[in-house]
């Protein structure tokens, strides 16, 4: 095993633990530098059989899924508190709350290459602008239309 420029191997340390006299610098100039360790440990990844950035697609899409499911539940309950306060179908909301959610999947690729592009910093301070546009807007709509805008 390397570390720092030197080799050592068990026996050596088997040989500094087992002298009469411990010798402790002899014993730490057979282990490795705890800074090789620390640099060797945050440059590691896992090597999978198949292209990685497969993984990341993976453990983002059971993220999008999970806030997704998360999302479509709180909505279910509150669509109840909307139906009754404005008189609209139950059936029409679901649909403006289905609509949307696979308008936000199909258009993920896009909004990703903009991301790419501008970088995350512009495009959270354009997604706040917008939701909070938005939550204005539908605080104060009143036809069925609206909704589904």
């Amino acid at each position: 095993v390397t570390g720092s420029g030197k080799t050592f191997s068990m026996a050596k340390v088997i040989e500094a633990l087992n002298a009469p006299n411990i010798n402790l610098d002899a014993f730490k100039a057979c282990l490795p530098d705890k800074h090789k360790f620390a640099e060797n440990m945050y440059r590691w990844h896992p090597s999978p059989p198949f292209f990685y950035g497969w993984v990341v697609l993976g453990a983002a899409s059971i993220g999008a899924l999970i806030a997704t499911s998360v999302a479509q539940t709180v909505f279910g309950g509150v669509q109840d508190l909307i139906a009754g306060e404005i008189g609209w179908d139950r059936k029409t909301i679901a649909l403006a709350a289905t609509l949307g959610t696979w308008a936000s999947g199909l258009t993920m690729p896009f909004i990703g290459k903009l991301v790419d592009r501008f970088g995350p910093r512009w495009m959270m301070l354009f997604a706040s602008l917008l939701v909070g546009t938005g939550i204005i807007y539908f605080s104060v709509s009143q036809a069925i239309w609206q909704f589904f805008v």
